[in-house]
């Protein structure tokens, strides 16, 4: 059953879960639509260490045997711009892995490229580029492998976005470059619905049979828990043959931090069977402390498990991560990787105040803002209730005159922060909110 479900809904998750153990910051590149995966989980936590090293448990020795050292560059606004891996083999350090970042004036990456060490020099191996459209939305994402000699779509791979309105995904559509008839081909297609409050409730995925699509999965019935977060309540998946027939299911319950439990269901008509159930446990900075995954026989018995120990200094930066892995009967120490020579005196670039005006004040259905001397451009706008959840938010291009923020339907009433953010600064402040 792992291959159902968790492939469709949960893949993704694991990809970042399994990146962030191997290095202490990965680029979120799609990796197909990562940054549109429900049950997903970005830590507010941004460490910037310039060098970790990892090791191995050594049963025989019950000691760590150091494998590998990571060095880590950052610009001037702390963005990552390189890291190098090197293993350590026979007392010495031999070069294994180098990956170059770039970013837009914006912090987004750009362009991502990882190469590999010859014995003499390092050879490219793949890159990743990205594009965003006027008001910050991804609507480009190419993979790009090394021929040898040059970067060549040979194999490459790319994704395009189209958008239902200024902040909400209608589809990806991803292709595949063919060297024969020098075009992209399209493989396969998302598509995505939304309900009266503006939250999915169908996500349909296509597969390309030339001369057109051919419908082959969706997830449907969705609720939410938290939709700015991507938290889902239910969901349930269906393969389509002569018409839709029910697959699986997933019910979640969430605890403190928003850590997860998820219980996966199999459709044997007339009945759902429970198959699997899956927790992550995240402690205060939204590190994952604790994954177990089970079987239903009878009973839930473990099948797969992970525990991360972290240890923290005085600020909150990590400085050394213990993993624990389940070998199907216990856990056992795995990997241990220890952070060092912290970056300090550079932080998250900070935007000046502006002066911004909110009307109406309190508001019911739109709400506007007035921003003095702003360009035209790009403009973010959030909605915070008193807990400091992110309630409502849109992203629009502004040209002139005032901003419309419509506050959606399903909002209670009551008090709000808001954070409006453009190219030349912020502002933030309160409003009443009545339905």
């Amino acid at each position: 059953m792992r291959n159902t479900i968790l492939t469709g809904i949960l893949a993704c998750l694991l990809l970042q879960l399994a990146h962030a153990q191997t290095r202490i910051h990965r680029p979120l590149h799609e990796d197909e639509g990562r940054q549109l995966t429900v049950a997903s989980k970005v830590s507010s936590h941004n460490d910037r260490p310039q060098l970790y090293t990892t090791f191995s448990w050594m049963d025989s020795l019950s000691a760590w045997d150091t494998i590998s050292q990571t060095t880590l560059s950052y610009d001037g606004n702390g963005y990552l711009v390189e890291e190098v891996t090197s293993n350590y083999l026979g007392n010495a350090w031999i070069p294994s892995f180098r990956a170059l970042y770039v970013h837009d004036v914006n912090g987004r990456y750009i362009d991502e490229r990882y190469f590999d060490w010859n014995g003499a020099s390092w050879d490219s191996t793949i890159r990743y580029v990205s594009a965003y459209d006027a008001v910050g939305r991804p609507n480009l994402f190419l993979i790009i492998q090394w021929n040898g000699t040059a970067w060549d779509t040979i194999n490459g791979t790319r994704s395009v976005y189209t958008y239902r309105n200024v902040d909400q995904v209608e589809s990806r559509v991803k292709s595949r470059w063919q060297t024969l008839q020098s075009t992209w081909t399209l493989i396969d297609s998302t598509w995505y619905s939304y309900d009266a409050a503006n939250e999915w409730d169908t996500v349909t995925t296509y597969s390309y049979a030339g001369p057109g699509w051919t419908v082959s999965n969706r997830t449907v019935g969705y609720t939410w828990y938290d939709f700015s977060k991507r938290l889902p309540y239910t969901g349930r998946y269906q393969t389509y043959g002569t018409g839709w027939t029910d697959y699986t299911r997933y019910r979640a319950i969430y605890g403190a931090n928003d850590s997860q439990t998820f219980v996966y269901h199999t459709y044997n008509a007339p009945n759902w069977d429970s198959t699997g159930k899956e927790v992550f446990v995240y402690d205060a900075q939204e590190h994952l402390i604790d994954y177990q995954y089970y079987d239903w026989i009878g009973a839930w018995e473990q099948s797969d498990g992970q525990l991360n120990h972290y240890t923290y200094d005085g600020t909150g930066q990590t400085l050394e991560l213990v993993r624990e892995q389940f070998d199907g009967y216990l856990y056992r120490f795995d990997r241990r990787f220890v952070y060092a020579n912290f970056l300090v005196g550079i932080a998250i670039p900070t935007l000046p105040a502006i002066k911004v005006r909110a009307f109406p004040n309190p508001v019911a259905d739109h709400l506007q803002f007035s921003v003095e001397q702003s360009k035209p451009g790009p403009v973010s706008i959030q909605l915070y209730d008193l807990q400091g959840r992110l309630r409502a938010e849109t992203l629009v291009q502004h040209a002139d005159g005032v901003i419309d923020f419509p506050i959606p339907v399903q909002l209670p009433s009551g008090s709000y922060s808001y954070r409006l953010i453009t190219r030349e600064g912020s502002a933030t402040g309160k409003v009443m909110v009545y339905q």
